[in-house]
């Protein structure tokens, strides 16, 4: 199993310049901003793939297709962010399984390994969020890259996928490695951004309170006030 599979370059021959340009950009947003824009991206790709799965599934059970990925899509876009630790612990699990399948097959526990993967990542939820999306867009970058340099410089993407599948193994996981640190980053900045936001205005809200309270103190009309005098 190869992260670039070759059969699904073969499936994607022959795509529009604009599609796998289109592509390209989807997932360098994916790969930059994939945690700080993760209610959008869930709500997005759960809209999106029900609506497709309306329309193959309405004319099934009577309803036209319009109107039921019309409906599906409403409805598991608004359940999005509330399936969304449900979708990251099943993703915690199927990877947790994969991973000890691939590494250590003589412990074929997948139970096991579902809960402990599926527990991991929902106490690591930013985390995992952010090796997710940015896995994610570094596939969709890869495959998108390789449709578009496919007509441009006349060469059989799908072979020669097979033949360097070591090389992009790697070179995808590096990938994937660094969206997560520049995710980390961005976040970080941010963070600190609206930090320092909050305590600029935490301290504007003090000064106008003490000026308030220095001038309520002096009075509103300091000259009216009477004099006083030594008593002599």
């Amino acid at each position: 199993m190869h992260l670039l599979a070759p059969d699904v370059l073969v499936e994607g021959h022959g795509l529009s310049l604009g599609v796998s340009a289109a592509g390209i950009v989807l997932g360098l947003l994916l790969w930059l901003f994939g945690w700080r824009a993760h209610r959008f991206w869930i709500v997005l790709l759960a809209t999106v793939a029900a609506g497709i799965s309306g329309l193959y599934s309405g004319p099934r059970h009577g309803l036209p297709p319009l109107v039921a990925s019309l409906l599906l899509a409403v409805a598991f876009g608004l359940l999005a962010l509330a399936l969304a630790r449900v979708v990251a612990f099943a993703a915690g699990g199927a990877a947790a399984w994969m991973l000890a399948h691939w590494l250590i097959p003589q412990w074929d526990e997948p139970l096991l390994w579902i809960l402990a993967g599926g527990l991991l990542g929902l106490w690591l939820f930013r985390l995992w969020t952010m090796v997710v999306t940015s896995a994610a867009g570094t596939f969709v970058m890869g495959y998108a890259l390789l449709w578009l340099l496919e007509p441009l410089t006349q060469f059989d993407a799908a072979s020669w996928a097979e033949k360097r599948s070591t090389f992009l193994d790697w070179s995808c996981a590096g990938a994937a490695a660094g969206g997560v640190l520049v995710q980390f980053l961005l976040d970080r900045r941010g963070s600190l951004r609206k930090k320092q936001k909050e305590d600029e205005e935490k301290q504007a809200r003090e000064e106008a309170d003490a000026r308030a309270k220095s001038k309520k103190k002096g009075g509103w009309f300091p000259w009216g006030q009477p004099s006083k005098r030594k008593a002599g």
